[in-house]
């Protein structure tokens, strides 16, 4: 029986995007800021590094994100937009497909 894998790949703008939604819905949203830096580290795992600036201290704020927290992040976005996902029977991780970040989704039939 076949394999069903899809590739849902995300921007630079989308994935500040999808990590502020993750952030929002663990009850924890980034302090007002601007973002002045988005690293994609994928020496061991991959991770995401965002440095801001807050607004109202003017200091810097690092958020750090690893591979699992990027796959949450990317489900919430997923859902919070209307893009479809498998309800169950699917495996979800991240990887980098041509140079960006990607959800990708395997879909196993049931037997």
């Amino acid at each position: 029986m076949p394999i069903e894998i899809r590739h849902t790949i995300f921007s630079e703008t989308e994935v500040v995007e999808a990590l502020r939604l993750y952030q929002e819905q663990l009850g924890d949203p980034y302090p007002p800021g601007t973002l002045e830096s988005f690293a994609l580290d994928t020496d061991d795992d991959i991770e995401v590094v965002l440095d801001m600036v807050l607004d109202k201290l003017n200091r810097p704020f690092r958020a750090m994100y690893d591979q699992e927290e990027l796959r949450e992040a990317f489900i919430v976005y997923c859902l919070e937009h209307r893009i479809p996902m498998p309800a169950t029977g699917a495996s979800e991780t991240v990887e980098i497909f041509d140079g960006k970040l990607a959800l990708v989704i395997s879909l196993t039939p049931k037997s």
